[in-house]
């Protein structure tokens, strides 16, 4: 017999497909054609969109970001936490983490080992710029707790907040719209602020 946490899983994955079909519907995972997004900076540093997923939806939007990034002229690449160490953090500049949270405002089973050696993690990320969309379903209790555990310890180990934490729940196309125009308009302030120095 499944235990509760696997009914959990299989229920919260079900709703996912739902919310990814109710997305599709509406002409993608964000509307980007109906964005008025800032245009290219002209930025020579590299992003990376982490994500971490159980069902696929946080990877389709990572990708989806990336592809935003690149057509405005930024160096993108997307990781999955199941092949990405935490450590490595250190040397990145622009991190921007997709998280979906399960269960008890738990990790997705392929993202547990870098959420644990974050959260225990004392690395100095003072020269990292991060930003944290949250995935979850706000009828459960802990919503989108992962995604917030992300944001707490990025802030611990030093990294500052390019733009406030997104959280998403079942419905969210406009809250991953707001995600985009947030950082990019963040990144072209960023890009004019260095230009003037």
């Amino acid at each position: 017999m499944a235990t509760r946490a696997t009914a959990t899983r299989h229920r919260q994955k079900r709703e996912a497909e739902r919310r990814d079909s109710q997305a599709a519907a509406q002409g993608g995972l964000f509307s980007e054609g109906q964005l008025a997004l800032p245009g290219p900076c002209g930025a020579t540093d590299r992003l990376l969109i982490l994500f971490g997923t159980a069902t696929g939806t946080a990877e389709r939007i990572a990708h989806r970001v990336a592809d935003a990034f690149r057509q405005r002229g930024f160096v993108a690449r997307v990781e999955d936490m199941c092949r990405y160490k935490a450590e490595l953090l250190a040397r990145e500049r622009y991190v921007f983490i997709v998280i979906s949270t399960y269960g008890n405002g738990e990790p997705p089973d392929d993202a547990l080992e870098f959420w644990h050696d974050l959260m225990s993690g004392c690395w100095d990320l003072h020269g990292l710029r991060f930003s944290v969309l949250a995935l979850g379903n706000s009828t459960y209790e802990k919503f989108c707790q992962c995604g917030k555990d992300f944001d707490a310890a990025l802030e611990r180990l030093g990294g500052t907040r390019l733009f406030p934490r997104v959280d998403c729940d079942m419905d969210f196309t406009e809250p991953v719209d707001f995600w985009l125009r947030g950082l990019l308009g963040a990144l072209a302030q960023e890009g004019a602020a260095f230009a003037a120095a």
